[in-house]
């Protein structure tokens, strides 16, 4: 039997990024994923699987509904056992 992976809020899903985890969410196709990467023009940055990089404001703006506010999930190896509660423990 699987292993549920632990739900992250909105908030949390932030947090987690900006910590350099790599995050997939439920509505998300599978393989789907956005990480945090460096800043570009003092802006933070965002890039998907496929390489496509967005401003973290434009990815959270088309994001704003009831649906993205829980079901975010860690997809890193390195960082695939944190629970929701230990995500401002991340270095």
């Amino acid at each position: 039997m699987e292993e549920q992976k632990a739900s992250l809020s909105q908030q949390q899903a932030k947090e987690a990024l900006s910590k350099g985890c790599k995050l997939t969410h439920r509505l998300f196709n599978n393989g789907e994923s956005v990480r945090q990467i460096p800043k570009q023009y003092g802006r933070d940055m965002y890039e998907f699987e496929d390489g496509v990089q967005c401003t973290a404001n434009m990815f959270w703006h088309i994001r704003k509904g009831k649906h993205w506010q829980s079901g975010w999930e860690i997809v890193n190896e390195h960082h695939a056992d944190i629970h929701a509660d230990e995500i401002h423990q991340i270095n």
